[in-house]
């Protein structure tokens, strides 16, 4: 009844796949520049992703 159990759950999976995008665009820094936005956007959006 004690028995451990192992769910192989990842409990933070937004915040690995937000860190794995951000690290994949490779921006040097919180400002973009205009002419690289398009590209920087391609890379960080995914399918399905809500955009507000």
């Amino acid at each position: 009844m004690n028995a451990e159990q192992t769910t192989g759950r990842v409990w933070n999976r937004r915040r690995t796949e937000k860190q794995r995008r951000l690290a994949e665009a490779n921006m040097p820094g919180k400002v973009i520049p205009t002419d690289q936005l398009v590209s920087v956007l391609e890379n960080l959006l995914a399918p399905g992703d809500r955009v507000v």
